[in-house]
C-alpha cells in the first residue's frame, strides 16, 4: 500500500464524522507535517490523530528543502 501526505482538512473532516480509519485503509502511512500536528492540536480531532500517531500510521515528519526538478 502506498504512503500519502496530508494537510490538516482531510483529518479533521474525517476525524470529525469518526472515520479517520479510513485514510489508513487507504494508505499504509499517514505523513503529516510538524505544523499540520499543530494545527490539528487545536481541533476536536486531536485525540483521534494523537491515537494513529501512537499506533504508528500516522508519522510526523519535517518537510525536505531539497528540491528536484
Amino acid at each position: 500500500m502506498p504512503s500519502v501526505i496530508s494537510n490538516t482538512g482531510p483529518l479533521i473532516a474525517l476525524a470529525g464524522i469518526g472515520q479517520l480509519e479510513l485514510l489508513h485503509r487507504l494508505f499504509n502511512t499517514i505523513v503529516i507535517p510538524p505544523a499540520v500536528h499543530a494545527e490539528v492540536l487545536n481541533e476536536p480531532a486531536h485525540a483521534a490523530v494523537q491515537t494513529a500517531i501512537s499506533e504508528g500510521w500516522i508519522t510526523e515528519q519535517r518537510p525536505s528543502t531539497t528540491l528536484s526538478v
